[in-house]
């Protein structure tokens, strides 16, 4: 039995030979839309096959299609962003957030004007945390060698000298971790097991948090805008582009 399941959305239902006007734009909405209904078991294979074989729609699904359809879809993106943080990096959670930041950081929206601070100030966090993530999933620590204070004083200069010697242990095991992602968040790597769960619960309810206010701030963007930005064609994309690196340079 295959372990790949059907999918469910056509491969050309928004591709842009058929995306030609607003008509044509409205009328793959309201197919999708019907996609969830029938298939609101299945909300997960939709969301995957959207960003497997058509993410570029997915800031315009999310924008524009009905409450009803859009409230199925996000109850199971909330369920997602619930996942083991040795699972994140690789989790459908994580290509949902990632490309809708993608698209608002990249697109000056004038709707989203006052909010485009806090985008830009999140987006690091999108890009880095998961790496973090990924190497605190893995991280090895050396726990300190502790010894009671009533102990004789010949004991307690044996403890510091393990004391000490357990820190140099833990300093060198933290250099394994790439500092870099730390860094470019502005946290220090972890020097003990204890830190490096408590760092891991605070990253995971951090982009749990991104992932809701960028399923909210879509729906903010002007339906025409976004109707309008998929019939641009590919000198939109070229545009979209050199945006891309423009801005890639300047962080």
């Amino acid at each position: 039995m295959s372990i790949w399941h059907t999918q469910i959305i056509p491969d050309d239902l928004f591709s842009s030979s058929r995306l030609t006007s607003v008509a044509a734009i409205d009328a793959a909405l309201a197919q999708f839309e019907a996609l969830v209904n029938v298939h609101h078991q299945r909300t997960g294979i939709l969301i995957a096959d959207l960003l497997q074989t058509q993410q570029n729609a997915v800031p315009l699904v999310i924008s524009c299609i009905r409450d009803d359809a859009f409230s199925l879809l996000r109850a199971h993106v909330s369920r997602l962003s619930q996942v083991d943080p040795k699972l994140f990096a690789d989790s459908m959670a994580l290509q949902l957030l990632t490309n809708l930041s993608h698209f608002l950081y990249f697109h000056d929206l004038p709707s989203i004007s006052q909010s485009h601070d806090l985008i830009r100030n999140s987006y690091p966090i999108v890009q880095n945390a998961p790496i973090v993530l990924k190497s605190l999933s893995t991280a090895e620590y050396v726990e300190e060698v502790a010894i009671p204070e009533d102990e004789e004083d010949s004991f307690r200069n044996i403890r510091i000298r393990l004391t000490q010697k357990g820190k140099r242990h833990i300093r060198a095991k933290s250099k394994v971790l790439d500092p870099k992602p730390f860094k470019n968040l502005s946290i220090q790597v972890p020097s003990s097991q204890v830190e490096a769960q408590k760092l891991t619960l605070q990253l995971l309810q951090e982009l749990e948090n991104i992932l809701d206010v960028r399923l909210i701030t879509p729906l903010k963007v002007p339906l025409t805008f976004m109707k309008s930005s998929v019939l641009l064609g590919p000198s939109s994309e070229h545009r979209y582009k050199s945006c891309n690196q423009s801005k890639l340079r300047s962080m």
